[in-house]
């Protein structure tokens, strides 16, 4: 064990990690903060709060010159934000009475709370804290210090070595059948139950966040249209897509964050693009392109019961298909491209592409008719909800046509 421990949990499919210092003023604390931070999500899911990030970070560091605790949001070079605690080198369990104590411990468990989940609707949030019990819960969480302290007399185990100096005996099992035969095992094997996805009976340990999206880079980055750079004719040079967004420095930090995940190439196609044509009768030449997770590459690192994806999707509206027909012709010919970000001045109507050190190179693209997308396929988030796909006139029962009919009965 080195001098910085962790603590790890999973709040609605979110990787929790708390970090602090092997210290038992810090251990406590940390054991506290996690519990309120658990006591909001408890029953998060049973409201449709939702989350935007995948993992989150906090970090608590004891600092010799508070006399009470304080914290700070951070913001790394990709756009990444994690929270950093400061707590006092004093006795936890004097500072526990004291009002401010409380306060604090709860305005972090609320602030890591805002800082996960998708924009929350007041009445969402009066039934999770109040209808759920979610701040008795975290007043509860507060006097957890005293709870350990009180076990543990002050000799708090932080390691496995912190054992090694007791003597554990075996004991043998007396018992030879089950004091109750109505209760399940801890390892029974349940049957599913249908295959619609019901968050109320769901495992935060069951459930996982695939997202490639930062949502609160991409609503500052404003994305606003997309570019294309391309060869006349046939060649083996890379066609070029471009993301075009109002603010560069959100826009930076976006493909920043792809390259620091996926590097310089985009080898399994993490980054999931799709180009979806037709999605309206009376303009033909407009389109769909969505960006997404590849929900069977992402799906691969773990085993899970349940998949919370989060993508990000505008239509175009060109007058003429001239620009897409020759990017897919490059693309053909080149049997790759380049995933670039570009800055749009709406003042003067141009674009400028960011420098090549922030490109992506990708050999996948995905590029689908809109009367071929049906219920399961991803790219159905997409397609606005007033589409009116073009449909072959020797095709019957398109399946986009299904598909809309029931998001437009679920609302989503």
């Amino acid at each position: 064990m080195g001098d910085i421990c962790e603590i790890k949990s999973s709040v609605i499919g979110v990787d929790l990690k708390v970090s602090y210092a092997n210290q038992y003023t810090a251990t406590l604390f940390a054991e506290s903060l996690v519990t309120a931070i658990e006591s909001i999500f408890a029953t998060a899911l049973n409201h449709s709060v939702f989350p935007h990030v995948s993992e989150f970070f906090c970090q608590i560091k004891v600092d010799d010159t508070l006399n009470e605790v304080a914290y700070s949001q951070n913001e790394n070079e990709v756009g990444e934000i994690s929270l950093t605690i400061f707590l006092p080198n004093l006795d936890i369990i004097k500072l526990i009475p004291t009002p401010s104590y409380r306060d604090t411990l709860i305005k972090i468990a609320g602030e890591v709370f805002s800082l996960i989940v998708v924009n929350i609707e007041e009445k969402q949030l009066k039934e999770l804290m109040v209808n759920d019990l979610a701040i008795e819960r975290m007043n509860q969480a507060v006097h957890l210090p005293t709870l350990i302290d009180n076990v543990a007399l002050s000799n708090y185990k932080t390691s496995w070595n912190d054992w090694s100096h007791i003597n554990l005996g075996k004991f043998s099992l007396r018992r030879n059948k089950t004091w109750r035969s109505d209760i399940f095992h801890s390892n029974t094997i349940f049957d599913s139950p249908d295959k619609s996805q019901d968050f109320k009976v769901t495992k935060h340990n069951d459930t996982r966040v695939l997202t490639i999206i930062n949502q609160r880079l991409w609503d500052k980055a404003k994305w606003a249209g997309t570019g294309f750079i391309s060869t006349i004719e046939e060649s083996n040079e890379s066609p070029v897509i471009a993301l075009m967004f109002e603010d560069q420095d959100s826009a930076t930090k976006i493909f920043k964050g792809w390259l620091k995940k996926f590097g310089r190439e985009d080898v399994n196609n993490m980054l999931c693009i799709t180009l979806i044509k037709g999605i309206f009768k009376s303009s033909p030449n407009h389109y769909a392109l969505q960006v997404a997770p590849n929900f069977e590459q992402l799906s691969l690192t773990g085993k899970k019961s349940s998949f919370m994806m989060i993508s990000r999707s505008k239509v175009m509206t060109p007058e003429t298909s001239e620009n897409l027909d020759r990017f897919i012709g490059s693309f053909t010919s080149a049997h790759q491209f380049m995933l670039a970000p570009a800055i749009f001045n709406e003042h003067n109507n141009t674009s400028s592409f960011s420098p090549p050190e922030l490109w992506i190179k990708k050999s996948d693209i995905r590029i689908v008719n809109a009367w071929e997308i049906d219920e399961n396929d991803m790219a159905l988030m997409a397609m606005p909800m007033d589409a009116d796909p073009i449909i072959p006139e020797h095709v019957d029962n398109a399946p986009i046509l299904e598909a809309l009919k029931k998001r437009k009965m679920r609302n989503f």
